[in-house]
Formats: C-alpha cells, structure tokens, sequence
C-alpha cells in the first residue's frame, strides 16, 4: 500500500520548521491510532502492533523535536544535534523543567526509546496469541499487545496537545509583548 501525503512530510527533506514537525507528529499520531483501533482488531495481526509503535516513537520524537526547535528559534536553548540523545538531554534538562512538563513525559518518551531499541537488537521475535514478543540475546523478553499501545497512544496525544498549547500560547504571548512595544 502506497502512503499518500497532502504534502512531503517535512521531516524527510530537513526543513525543520516547528509547525512542520507537529503537523507530521500528528499524521504519525493519526497512523499509529488507525492501526491499533481499525487495522489491527481487523487482521489479528501481531506485527501490526509493531509498526504502530514505530509510528508512536516517531510522532512522540517529532513532537519533542518541534518543542527544541521552538526553544532553539528564540534563543532559549543552546544547539543540539541531530541525535536522539542530544536532543532528548536538552529537552529532559533544559526544556521540560522550563515548561513544568511532568515528568512522566521524559519517562514515556524513554521507555519508548528503550522498546525500540529492544526490538532492533533483538534477535527474535514471534507472535503468541495476542501479543508480539520481542526477545533478545539473553532471552529478556518484551511483550506488545493492543492495549500497551493504546495506553501509550493516549498518553502521547495528551503530550503532543500539551506541547501545541504551550508553542502555540508562547507565540501569542510574544506577539503581545511585541503589540505593547510599538504603542
């Protein structure tokens, strides 16, 4: 099946403008919720759960990319680098505390990194009824099932909503301040 966007998804060319980065988090979102709530009760297909999650990590990574880019812009943060880990360290140091996210945000968003990374070096994975197991090398095993992802699912659409409200109220505020100055 062919994916057809209304427009390139920004994040595949560079361009790296915040309002591209959560209208692309939000067709992740959009994906990664299809999947779970229509496709996969349809097939019973375990790996299905799988790509999914890979939809999640990327519309939850896209989201906090959006908020560093914003930050970034303004001067509020220093550079970072186009890693997962220089980017996740200035938003759990730097931009989480500034905000007052709650915590369990940088806690989700790692807990994704690691079942992701799980599922890289795994070196064997299968389906056992309703679930997908993934297990590594030593045998440290990680189950995926519809209902794990759609909690996470929730919980990231409240991130991705929490992150707009405060991009977007912060340029409302700064437009303000901007109005006051020229009177």
């Amino acid at each position: 099946m062919r994916r057809v966007y209304k427009r390139p998804p920004l994040f595949l060319f560079g361009m790296a403008s915040f309002e591209g980065l959560l209208a692309d988090a939000q067709i992740k979102l959009k994906q990664a919720d299809h999947m779970v709530c229509v496709t996969y009760p349809l097939l019973k297909e375990p790996k299905l759960l799988l790509s999914s999650l890979n939809n999640l990590y990327t519309a939850v990574t896209l989201t906090m990319k959006a908020i560093l880019v914003f930050e970034r812009d303004r001067k509020t943060i220093p550079l970072f680098g186009e890693s997962f880990v220089s980017q996740f360290e200035v938003f759990a140091t730097r931009v989480a505390p500034a905000h007052a996210l709650n915590k369990k945000y940088v806690q989700f968003i790692a807990q994704l990194k690691e079942f992701v990374d799980h599922h890289k070096k795994s070196s064997i994975t299968f389906k056992r009824k309703d679930s997908y197991i993934i297990a590594d090398d030593d045998y440290e095993m990680k189950a995926l099932t519809s209902n794990l992802i759609k909690e996470q699912l929730s919980f990231a659409k409240v991130f991705v909503k929490e992150i707009q409200y405060i991009i977007f109220t912060e340029q409302e505020r700064e437009i303000d301040i901007q109005h006051s100055i020229r009177k």
